[in-house]
């Protein structure tokens, strides 16, 4: 299964599909750069730092009223009490060992934390493409009205001028050229 999602991901990097995976403790969402998977000759991991994001998320909770960090939530049928209870499963818990204390988040038995799971990974594909959701949003080509969609023409299909291919290219680095 590992290696269907590189190899997905490797098919898809110009797409800017990463793999992923959480690590526990105070690191950032997300990574820059990729982490080695384990072995050598292996593809590249992005580590998600999952405490840390939760951190986050639980922090802007705590906001009661609509401003900055404030989290809002459709009113729609998916988002109901069992959306609330997932997001909300986990608890933090300070423990002490080898000297030290540390932060552990802990999933009560029988609970489940899906929406939490998807959020956080929300808030890393946040960071990973330099979107900005803390106040300043960043401008967007808007889609052209329905009406005004280009038509194929000879079967050729038709152009999509409202999508810009620049963000579509993941940033070169040294290697790349």
């Amino acid at each position: 299964m590992v290696a269907g999602v590189f190899s997905f991901c490797r098919a898809h990097h110009r797409r800017r599909v990463f793999p992923t995976r959480g690590i526990a403790g105070s690191r950032p969402i997300w990574n820059a750069r990729p982490s080695a998977a384990g072995f050598k000759g292996q593809d590249r991991v992005y580590l998600v730092g999952v405490d840390t994001a939760k951190g986050a998320l639980y922090a802007r909770l705590r906001i009661d009223k609509p401003g900055p960090g404030y989290v809002h939530f459709p009113t729609i049928d998916g988002v109901d009490d069992r959306y609330f209870e997932q997001l909300t499963a986990e608890h933090v818990v300070v423990r002490r060992g080898e000297g030290r204390s540390y932060r552990q988040w802990i999933l009560p038995q029988h609970k489940r934390n899906e929406t939490l799971d998807c959020y956080v990974l929300a808030m890393a594909a946040c960071r990973a493409t330099g979107f900005r959701l803390d106040g300043e949003i960043v401008a967007q080509p808007a889609p052209p009205p329905l009406g005004d969609l280009p038509v194929s023409v000879d079967g050729e299909p038709p152009p999509e001028p409202w999508i810009d291919r620049n963000r579509l290219r993941p940033r070169s680095a040294w290697w790349d050229r």
